[in-house]
Parts: structure tokens; C-alpha cells; sequence
């Protein structure tokens, strides 16, 4: 059950990512008064997953796929499948938790990186069971 939410929620990060990556245009400069936001709905551009520095999955979204961040603390994807997770914001466009994903029951930690207006990565580093795993999701608005 645990590396069931675990592969949905990097299903639905990779989708946000794959979305993102995928954009024609180029980012467009956010004044200092701008606040760049986490929320709404990303397109996947790329999903991949790394054990131990090798990668074990490299998932390529497709047209369709996304992943949004509600105000209400959901993280919602498709893939050709729905899955919604609830999450916590630890440090505001820097860290998020996702509640109660991890395989222990327990809550997984996931960087904001490169936020940008147009674009996000989504960044997970965890050990178990002796086995370093990286996730990277790159999205796309």
C-alpha cells in the first residue's frame, strides 16, 4: 500500500513536471512583487526515479496529463488515472509534505525547485533499506 501512494504520487508529480517542460514559451520575469505560487494546475512534463544514482523509471507526460495544487491542500493528478493526495506547506514555495504517503504511514517531504511563472520541479530524496531514491517531477503551466 505505502509504494502504491508512493508510485501515485510520483505519477502525479511526474505528470506536473512533463506538463510544464513541454511549454513553447519562455518564462516571463516576475517583478519583486510578484509572488510566485505553487498553485494550479501544472502540466507533467517529465517523471523520473533514480535508485541508487541509476534511473529506474523515466516516465515522458503526455497531452492530458496533470498535476494541480489546490488551495485546499490537495495535490490532484491524471494520468489516465485520478489520484488526489493531501498536503502540508512546510516552507512556503520551498517545501511541501504530502500526509501520510510515505511507506511507513508517515508523511514524504518534496522540494520546490526552479519556480518559476511558468515552470517547477518537484524533488524527493529518500534512503530505504540501504537504497538512495531521487524523484524529479518537471511541470510546466
Amino acid at each position: 500500500m505505502k509504494n502504491q501512494t508512493r508510485n501515485y504520487f510520483l505519477k502525479a508529480t511526474f505528470l506536473f513536471v512533463a506538463l510544464l517542460m513541454f511549454g513553447c514559451s519562455k518564462d516571463e520575469a516576475v517583478s519583486p512583487a510578484e509572488e510566485l505560487s505553487i498553485l494550479g494546475k501544472w502540466s507533467l512534463l517529465v517523471l523520473r526515479t533514480t535508485e541508487n544514482g541509476k534511473t529506474t523509471n523515466d516516465y515522458v507526460g503526455k497531452t492530458g496529463d496533470y498535476v494541480e495544487i489546490t488551495n485546499n491542500d490537495y495535490i490532484i493528478s491524471w494520468d489516465g488515472d485520478r489520484f488526489a493526495v493531501q498536503y502540508k506547506v512546510i516552507e512556503k514555495n520551498k517545501k511541501i509534505s504530502t500526509i501520510g504517503t510515505s511507506s511507513s504511514g508517515g508523511d514524504e517531504t518534496v522540494e520546490i525547485r526552479n519556480l518559476t511563472s511558468k515552470s517547477m520541479t518537484l524533488y524527493q530524496e529518500y534512503i530505504e533499506k540501504g537504497v538512495k531514491y531521487v524523484n524529479y517531477i518537471d511541470l510546466k503551466k
